[in-house]
């Protein structure tokens, strides 16, 4: 027997989703390349503002519980909505040493993202682990480093502007995501490309 203080409760988690709000979800989704599929709606007021718009309270950068504003004719309100993130990742298929080569050891496939553990969408050819990771690991931008940008390794940089090539040396130090980062004897940090024994930072 359903209570019926609970009632309204029970409908609101069965709701359908209005359009308004999964085309917000869909523009409020952070993740690159991510699709969204709601598994649970609650208005929260049944049967009130009909919403002709909505905005998501915040970006989605994983699957949880997300907060919807509506807006409808004359009225305003909120809603929540239960949401999965689902995104192609790169997943380890055999043991990672640190230093050693992804290509060949790593396999494409749609998985579940967590807010805070966003999938890597793509690695340089020359990439390699960052550290030891197991079978089965989701790669993100901290598993992955491109070969010769181990930190505090010297490097030469290459300042290209067009034709013109100014080399100077520097040192590899720590960046996030997977491009390499070096420390110019200035002070400045400039990010390139891994080029044989040179780091390769154009100027466009």
């Amino acid at each position: 027997m359903i209570m019926p203080f609970l009632a309204p409760l029970l409908l609101a988690a069965a709701a359908a989703v209005p359009a308004p709000v999964a085309r917000a979800l869909e523009a409020a989704l952070a993740v690159p390349r991510a699709r969204v599929v709601v598994e649970r709606y609650a208005p929260g007021s049944p049967g009130g503002c009909t919403a002709t718009r909505a905005e998501a309270g915040a970006a989605i950068r994983g699957s949880g519980r997300v907060a919807v504003r509506l807006f409808g004719a004359g009225c305003s309100g909120w809603a929540w909505a239960n949401v999965r993130v689902f995104a192609a990742a790169w997943v380890v298929d055999e043991p990672l040493s640190a230093g050693e080569r992804l290509a060949g050891k790593v396999r494409r496939e749609e998985r579940e993202v967590r807010a805070g553990n966003e999938p890597l969408a793509s690695f340089p050819a020359n990439a390699v682990a960052a550290r030891s990771l197991p079978t089965g690991r989701v790669l993100e931008a901290r598993h992955v480093r491109s070969r010769g940008s181990l930190p505090g390794t010297s490097v030469r940089v290459v300042l290209r502007t067009g034709a013109i090539e100014v080399e100077s040396p520097a040192r590899i130090v720590p960046c996030p995501g997977t491009a390499p980062c070096a420390l110019l004897p200035g002070g400045k940090r400039v990010t390139g490309r891994i080029d044989g024994d040179r780091l390769v930072v154009e100027d466009r």
